[in-house]
């Protein structure tokens, strides 16, 4: 009997450098990406933070949303498949790597926290108006 079984992961991490993407057979987009995730350790009673960095794969419309929308640096959280797999270098050496092949990317970065967010100047009008303003309209429902 055969056992079939697979590994997932889920994280959250921060990107690296741009993602190198791919054109594959068949026009199919490929974009490869480092992922760096970190943790605190113990170590001899002191607290150190260890990160580690995986590197991430991502295919068709998912390599597309890598490419257009997540810039180096952004936090994201990431999931999919563990695919194991091991090459040879120069010297014979045998080395085995885990693929990380991501089915859903979400970047947590909210993309106008980068920019400066100004509220518009106030429209004054004579107090013998009784309709608000459009700047009091479009804020008059706003918690602040």
């Amino acid at each position: 009997m055969t056992v079939n079984s697979f590994c997932r992961f889920q994280s959250i991490g921060r990107t690296g450098a741009a993602p190198k993407i791919i054109h594959g057979a068949g026009g199919k987009l490929m974009a490869l990406l480092k992922v760096s995730t970190s943790q605190e350790v113990r170590e001899n009673s002191v607290v150190v933070e260890q990160t580690l960095w995986h590197s991430v794969i991502a295919f068709g419309k998912i390599a597309e949303h890598v490419r257009d929308s997540v810039p180096p640096g952004s936090r994201v959280y990431f999931e999919g498949s563990v695919y194991p797999g091991s090459s040879k270098d120069k010297q014979g050496n045998i080395t085995t790597r885990n693929l990380l092949v991501v089915s859903v990317i979400r970047q947590l970065d909210a993309p106008y926290r980068a920019k400066q967010i100004t509220r518009p100047e106030p429209v004054i009008v004579s107090t013998a108006c009784q309709e608000l303003a459009p700047a009091e309209r479009q804020y008059a429902d706003a918690p602040f």
